[in-house]
């Protein structure tokens, strides 16, 4: 059974597709609390969470500019705190997404951590009107795809 704010968010996010503007008023509404929703996306606890957010930051940083990284760490409250929290987890923040995967699993976080957290953070940023570092932030995670043999 899905709870109320997942069908807000699935909701939003079908119309931020459809309805853009009206789409990122729903979102700003709902995803104030950007580690509350990834932690009852991905079953986890919220300290959880706030590792696997820090972790996709420090991740992210090494692919960033400095000022897009800045303004990344400016729009999610408790940002220090969980990049500091995410230390141990990522010790190469210029290693692959499945390096940072393999990173997060180690913590007890599921597989799917980073697949999860790539629309639910480009979301997030979109609702603050973030559009092109939302593309930055989501093409970052997304795995390289292998050559076939």
């Amino acid at each position: 059974m899905r709870s109320p704010k997942n069908k807000l968010l699935i909701i939003a996010i079908s119309s931020l597709l459809l309805f853009p503007g009206c789409a990122a008023l729903l979102l700003n509404m709902l995803l104030p609390n950007l580690i509350g929703v990834l932690a009852e996306q991905l079953g986890v606890t919220e300290s959880q969470a706030k590792t696997a957010t820090g972790a996709i930051m420090i991740f992210t940083k090494g692919s960033l500019e400095f000022d897009d990284f800045k303004k990344l760490t400016g729009l999610i409250p408790g940002a220090d705190e969980y990049i500091n929290q995410a230390e141990s987890v990522i010790k190469d923040p210029m290693g692959t997404v499945e390096d940072l995967t393999g990173a997060l699993i180690m913590q007890g976080l599921p597989k799917n951590t980073v697949e999860t957290a790539k629309p639910i953070l480009g979301c997030y940023l979109r609702a603050k009107q973030e559009y092109k570092l939302a593309d930055k932030i989501e093409k970052i995670l997304t795995p390289a795809v292998k050559p076939a043999s």
